[in-house]
Order: structure tokens, then C-alpha cells, then sequence
């Protein structure tokens, strides 16, 4: 005789989603964390949580984890284990893990750690230029390179006058 045995057949769905696509810590307040959303359906039975995050190679950079107590939002500051910033593409692993058994795992949609600043180049022809209206060298043409892991949001190019 078997006693206190108990069936649970109720799914195990867990669920994760990330805040932004960026993560700049730099201090000027702009994408400086990332909120991740847990989602779990069925919080019967749970033992603990994961939520591994990890870099494009499949490093892991920073774990937090728990008991059947899951934050509903966990805040990440770009510091890995160590209190380092090391940029790159990311996900994070969300993984639950069941006294029944289960270990059901989601995946957030993927990250961008980038820190660094945006490496450009101007290039001006002809130098010098002279706005004379003699038909030589009236007009100059200004050639832009700029390279960044980010997006570029927004550009401007200023100009200024001297009159000699």
C-alpha cells in the first residue's frame, strides 16, 4: 500500500521578457537597466528559479536565483559576477525547477551591452575651399563614417562661419 500519493499534471509554462533592446550603463541616465518580466503560471510544487544572463558565446555573465519566491521583475545593472561591464549581444535563461520533476525554461528575446562610444571620421574636399563665386573650389563636400555596435539615434553636423 502506497499512501499520499498525488498526480499533478498541470502544465509548467514559465515566461521572460526583457525591457529594451540596449543597455548603456554610463551614468547619463539613458538605458542605464534592464527590467526582465517573470511570467509563471503554476507555482505549485516550485523549488527555485534561474535567471542566467549570458553573452552570444553562451557565457554566463550574471546569475540571480531564488527559492519558490520569484521576483515578478528582476533589475539588471550591466555588472557581471565580477562588477565588470563587458559589452556585447546577451540573452537571459529564465528556468524553474518543480518538486514533480519539471524544469521548464524561456528564453528573453536578445540585448545589446554597449558602452563604448561611436568611432567616426569626417573627411572635407576640397581644404581649403573658397566660396567665391570664381567658379574654383566654391563648394566643399563633407563625407561622414561613423561605426557604433548601437543604433545611431540622432546625428547633427554644425557648421560656423569666419569672415576674415
Amino acid at each position: 500500500e502506497i499512501k499520499n500519493i498525488e498526480v499533478d499534471k498541470k502544465p509548467t509554462s514559465i515566461f521572460v521578457t526583457v525591457s529594451d533592446k540596449y543597455l548603456s550603463p554610463t551614468g547619463n541616465g539613458l538605458y542605464e537597466d534592464l527590467i526582465f518580466t517573470t511570467i509563471v503560471n503554476n507555482k505549485n510544487g516550485l523549488e527555485s528559479w534561474s535567471l542566467k544572463i549570458l553573452r552570444e558565446n553562451g557565457r554566463l555573465e550574471k546569475e540571480f536565483s531564488g527559492d519558490s519566491g520569484i521576483p515578478r521583475y528582476i533589475k539588471w545593472n550591466g555588472l557581471n559576477e565580477s562588477g565588470k561591464i563587458v559589452e556585447g549581444n546577451y540573452t537571459a535563461l529564465f528556468s524553474a525547477k518543480y518538486t514533480k520533476g519539471n524544469k521548464p525554461e524561456a528564453k528573453s528575446s536578445n540585448f545589446l551591452l554597449d558602452i563604448s562610444a561611436p568611432l567616426g571620421s569626417i573627411d572635407i574636399s576640397p581644404l581649403p575651399f573658397s566660396p567665391d563665386n570664381d567658379g574654383v573650389d566654391d563648394e566643399v563636400s563633407i563625407k561622414m563614417i561613423v561605426r557604433d555596435a548601437s543604433q545611431i539615434k540622432k546625428w547633427y553636423l554644425e557648421t560656423e562661419t569666419h569672415h576674415f
